[in-house]
C-alpha cells in the first residue's frame, strides 16, 4: 500500500494552533487551580526549565558552573509552568492534526488503489481448481530434516519444491496476505491484532470463480469479510485454539476438523455442480503445528507427529479429489505462513522464522524433483496462473515460471506478460497518488519493455519474452518502490522540521537575554511567515501542475 499524499492545501491545518489557544488557556487555568496538577504537572517542569535555563546561560556567557540554582517561588513557577503547558498543548494539537491528516490521506489513496484495473488472464490454464494447504507455523528446517512420507515422495517424483521466503513480521496474518494477495502486509495491522483489515486488498480468492475455505476463526474471516460474495468459509470454535503445554493430542482435532469439513463438502450438491467449473480454490488452514510449536517447541516429538498427521490427511484428500473430479485436472500447493524459532516463537527475522516449505504438484506442474526458492508473495501469481484467473491488483509477486511443465511454456509467457502489465498499472496509480500528472520516464520505459515482451511472444521467442518479463518486473518493482517512498520522505521531512523547530525555539529561548529574545521572536516570526508562504506557493504550483 502506498504512503498517503500530503497535499499543499492541507498545510493550512497548521493554523489550527490559533484555534487551539483558547483550549490551551482553559486547560492551563484549570491546571493552575487544581492542587494535584499544580504540584505534579505545573511546578516541576517549570523548576526544571528554570534550572536548565540558568545552567545554559552561564555556560554560554562563560561564567562557570553554578554550585546551586535557586528555585523559583511558587507564583513564578506556576506562571512559567502554565506558559510551557500552553505552548505544549498548542504544538501537540497542530502536530496531531498533521498526523491525522496524513492517516486520512493514506486511507483515501488506498481506496484509489482498489480502483486499479484488472488485467485478464490468458486462456489455456492447466488446472480447473487448486487445493491450497497452509500449515501454520511449520518451519522449513524441521520439514526438510524429517520430511513426511507422502510429501517427500511428491518432492522426489511428482512435483517441484523449494523454500518460500517470508518477510518480517513473521505472523499469521501478513503471511496469509502475502500468499493470497501477493502483497506484503501494512505493519499498521499489528495495532488491530492482525485480524481486522486496516486497508482492503485484492486476493486470488476474490479473483476466483469461487473459493471455499476451512480453518481458524482468526484467519478465515480475513478473506470472507468484505469479499465479492464468492468466498465461503467455515471455522471451528475459537475455544479449541489452546496453547497449553498439557494439551496432549487435542491439537490434532484442529486439522482433523478442516480435512473432515472438506470431505463432507465433497459429498454435497455444491461440489457436484462444480465438477467441470474452472477457477476454483479450496483453502485449508491448518493450525496444529503452530499451536504445538508454541506449546512443545518445533523440535518436539508432538510437533513432528502433527506434521506427519497433516501429511497423511493430505494424501487422503488428494486421492479423494482425484477420484471425484478426475485425474489431471487439479493442482496442489503446500506451504506455511511463517516458521518458528527453537524456543517456540515467531515474529522477527531469523531464518528459522522466515524460511517455510513450498511443495507444488498436479496439473501443469513439472514432475522432476525441481527445486526453486521463491519469495512468499510469488505464490499468489502461481495460484492465479494454475487456474487461469487474474493476478490480484495489488500483487507484487513474480510468477515462478520454472515450476510449469514445458508443454505450457506459451501459456506461461502470456501470463507473465499479464503479471508485468498489472505491476505497470500499480506504478501508474502510485505516480498519480503523488500528485504528478505527467507520465514519468519510468512508466515510459515500462511500456516500451511491455511492447518488447509482446514482440518476442508474437515471434514465438517465448523464452526471450519470459526473460525480458522477469527483468521488466524487477524494474517495475523498483519504480513502484520509488513512488511509494516519494510522499513518505516528504512527510518525514515536514515532521522533522516541526520537531526541530520546537527544539530550536526552546534552546534560543533558554539562552537569549530579554532584549535579544524580543528581537529574536520578531525575527523568527517573520522568518516562519515568509518561509511558510514560500513553501505553500511552491507546493501549490507543484500540486496544480
Amino acid at each position: 500500500m502506498p504512503v498517503g499524499v500530503f497535499p499543499a492545501l492541507k498545510l493550512g491545518v497548521l493554523f489550527v494552533k490559533q484555534i487551539s489557544k483558547p483550549l490551551a488557556k482553559f486547560l492551563v487555568n484549570q491546571a493552575k487551580s487544581h492542587p494535584i496538577f499544580r504540584t505534579y504537572f505545573i511546578i516541576p517542569p517549570a523548576q526544571f526549565y528554570h534550572w536548565a535555563e540558568v545552567k545554559a546561560k552561564m555556560y554560554v556567557m562563560n561564567l562557570g558552573k553554578p554550585t546551586k540554582v535557586a528555585k523559583l517561588n511558587e507564583t513564578m513557577a506556576i506562571e512559567l509552568g502554565a506558559s510551557l503547558m500552553g505552548e505544549l498543548i498548542i504544538f501537540s494539537v497542530a502536530g496531531g492534526c498533521v498526523i491525522l491528516e496524513y492517516n486520512r490521506q493514506v486511507a483515501k489513496e488506498a481506496k484509489k488503489e482498489e480502483e486499479l484495473p484488472v488485467v485478464p488472464a490468458p486462456s489455456g490454464s492447466p488446472a480447473k481448481r487448486v487445493l491450497l494447504f497452509v500449515a501454520d507455523g511449520l518451519r522449513f528446517q524441521t520439514f526438510i530434516d524429517k520430511p513426511p512420507p507422502y510429501l517427500r515422495d511428491v518432492m522426489k517424483n511428482k512435483g517441484v519444491w523449494g523454500i518460500s521466503h517470508t518477510r518480517v513480521p513473521t505472523e499469521s496474518r501478513p503471511g496469509h496476505v502475502a500468499i493470497a494477495a501477493g502483497l506484503y502486509e501494512d505493519p499498521s495491522a499489528i495495532f488491530k491484532g492482525w485480524q481486522e483489515n486496516p486497508v482492503d486488498f485484492d486476493s486470488v480468492f476474490n479473483q476466483s470463480h469461487a473459493t471455499w475455505a476451512w480453518g481458524s476463526p482468526d484467519i478465515i474471516p480475513m478473506f470472507t469479510k468484505g469479499s465479492k460474495q464468492n468466498v465461503h468459509g467455515s471455522s471451528y470454535p475459537s475455544a479449541w485454539q489452546d496453547f497449553d503445554s498439557n494439551l496432549n493430542n487435542q491439537t490434532m482435532r484442529l486439522d482433523s476438523w478442516v480435512f473432515n469439513a472438506y470431505l463432507e463438502w465433497l459429498q454435497s450438491s455444491v461440489a457436484e455442480t462444480l465438477r467441470n467449473q474452472n477457477g476454483i480454490i479450496l483453502f485449508f488452514h491448518l493450525l496444529g503445528c503452530d499451536t504445538l510449536g508454541h506449546a512443545k517447541k518445533p523440535h518436539s516429538r508432538q510437533y513432528v507427529e502433527n506434521m506427519n498427521y497433516v501429511d497423511l490427511r493430505i494424501e487422503e484428500t488428494v486421492n479423494m479429489t482425484e477420484n471425484f473430479f478426475g485425474k489431471g485436472t487439479t493442482a496442489y500447493i503446500f506451504t506455511a505462513d511463517h516458521g518458528m524459532t527453537d524456543w517456540g516463537s515467531h515474529g522477527s527475522g531469523l531464518s528459522s522464522e522466515t524460511e517455510t516449505p513450498l511443495v507444488v504438484w498436479g496439473a501443469g506442474v513439472k514432475s522432476s524433483a525441481f527445486r526453486q526458492d521463491i519469495e512468499q508473495a510469488s505464490i499468489a501469481p502461481l495460484i492465479a496462473s494454475l487456474i487461469g484467473i487474474p493476478v490480484p491488483v495489488n500483487n507484487e509477486g513474480v510468477l515462478p515460471w520454472q515450476y510449469f511443465d514445458a508443454n505450457y511454456q506459451e501459456y506461461v509467457g502470456h501470463f507473465l506478460l499479464s503479471n508485468v502489465k498489472q505491476l505497470a498499472h500499480q506504478v501508474t496509480g502510485n505516480r498519480a497518488i503523488t500528485g504528478e500528472t505527467s507520465i514519468d520516464w519510468r512508466e515510459t520505459q515500462l511500456n516500451n519493455r511491455i511492447r518488447k515482451i509482446e514482440g518476442h511472444i508474437d515471434k514465438g521467442s517465448i523464452i526471450d519474452g519470459i526473460r525480458e518479463g522477469e527483468e521488466t518486473i524487477s524494474f517495475g518493482k523498483e519504480a513502484l518502490s520509488y513512488f511509494r517512498q516519494y510522499q513518505r520522505i516528504r512527510f518525514l521531512i515536514y515532521l522533522s522540521i516541526m520537531w526541530l523547530g520546537w527544539i530550536v525555539v526552546l534552546f534560543l529561548k533558554i539562552t537569549g537575554t530579554k532584549r535579544k529574545r524580543q528581537n529574536l521572536r520578531i525575527s523568527l516570526l517573520q522568518f516562519v511567515n515568509i518561509g511558510f508562504a514560500c513553501l505553500l506557493i511552491i507546493m501549490l504550483i507543484g500540486y496544480a501542475g
